[in-house]
């Protein structure tokens, strides 16, 4: 199996004195790779992804998409080992769906308000475990955390979108994350994070980045706190509220 970093040569331009310079060194860089889904062995789409948890990832991906409402769903998760000469066999992973006739019970997010030193130790935790984004800075994560910031469970992809997908694969498959309250992402904040973050129960979400109109219009629907541009002594409330 490939390395999920590998050693490249860069070359890295600097201005000193109003001249610029540049100078080669080796950095450690992301390999990304396509993984290749297929349901009933027919495809159903290629996600460009960090390679690792890709279970949880296409568990969380096709509960987002309305594919699937749960985990029991899913009968087999397997990689097409050998299907394709010279296509590595963990890149494709096909998928048998078991269909479903009830319509699923409604998510129950959690009701409580959160601290802003709660919110802090959430975020702060993210970052700590976000392993590839500080070797690399081109992965994003994300987490759920229990009301008092404490972690529950970290992912890392090239997107916040596939990081809040294997996060919400987890949680689907374990089903026992009755105590996850905050949602934690390095992305900007959209619609698809605030769904992720209410499938995964959670009410309130917590990013560095802003909110777009579409997130926060979602959050008030859904009764969700949602907090933006996350600083060390700042924050933006852009719906919901927090616990002074």
């Amino acid at each position: 199996m490939a390395r999920i970093t590998s050693l490249t040569a860069v070359d890295s331009f600097f201005c000193e004195d109003d001249q610029w310079q540049h100078g080669t060194r080796q950095r450690t860089v992301l390999n990304d790779e396509q993984l290749s889904v297929l349901i009933h062995a027919t495809p159903y789409t290629t996600v460009d992804r960090v390679r690792g948890h890709d279970v949880e990832l296409i568990h969380g991906m096709l509960r987002q998409q309305g594919v699937i409402v749960s985990a029991q769903q899913v009968s087999q998760a397997c990689y097409c080992a050998g299907s394709v000469a010279g296509v590595n066999p963990y890149n494709r992973m096909d998928i048998d769906i078991i269909p479903v006739e009830d319509s699923p019970e409604p998510v129950q997010t959690s009701t409580l308000r959160c601290t802003p030193e709660q919110i802090q130790a959430a975020y702060r935790r993210l970052l700590k475990q976000a392993d590839l984004r500080r070797k690399t800075a081109a992965t994003h994560a994300a987490g759920i955390f229990g009301s008092d910031g404490a972690e529950i469970v970290v992912r890392e992809c090239l997107t916040a979108h596939q990081a809040g997908w294997k996060v919400l694969g987890v949680a689907m498959m374990s089903e026992d994350y009755d105590n996850a309250v905050i949602f934690a992402t390095t992305g900007l904040i959209d619609a698809t994070v605030v769904e992720i973050a209410r499938m995964c129960g959670c009410s309130t979400v917590v990013s560095s980045a802003p909110a777009v109109t579409s997130a926060i219009a979602d959050a008030h629907r859904a009764g969700i706190t949602l907090i933006g541009a996350l600083g060390d002594a700042t924050f933006k409330l852009y719906a919901g509220a927090v616990d002074l």
